[in-house]
């Protein structure tokens, strides 16, 4: 089972305020430390808050989701898995819908605006 630590209220991972995440420190199970930034820290936390529901593009259209998630298991080794769901309509056919299998406990999370903190 996944669990998730965190030292706020998790909350919508669709909501607005979520769009303006830009930077996020975190430490995965095996206590190493992640400095993420941009859209590297958006994915890492959108991820986290979705839980075992995952996110898809069809939740976030015009985001580059896949490229985010190869960076942030190749870079970062995070366990990320990619599951394929088939959708109908004008264009259908299947999405990946990821889900963030690395527990991560969340220490600060900078959106836009906010000053970073050193």
């Amino acid at each position: 089972m996944i669990t998730h630590n965190t030292p706020h209220k998790r909350g919508n991972p669709f909501s607005c305020r979520n769009h303006e995440v830009t930077g996020l420190r975190a430490r995965t199970d095996d206590g190493r430390e992640l400095k993420l930034s941009k859209r590297l820290a958006w994915m890492a936390y959108i991820l986290h808050e979705a839980g075992l529901r995952g996110v898809t593009t069809l939740e976030w259209p015009g985001r580059r989701l896949s490229h985010y998630v190869m960076c942030l298991r190749r870079d970062y080794g995070l366990s990320i898995e990619t599951e394929r769901e088939r959708h109908s309509g004008p264009f259908e056919g299947t999405h990946g819908r990821y889900k963030l299998h690395t527990p991560l406990v969340v220490m600060e999370v900078i959106r836009a605006g906010d000053r970073a903190h050193g």
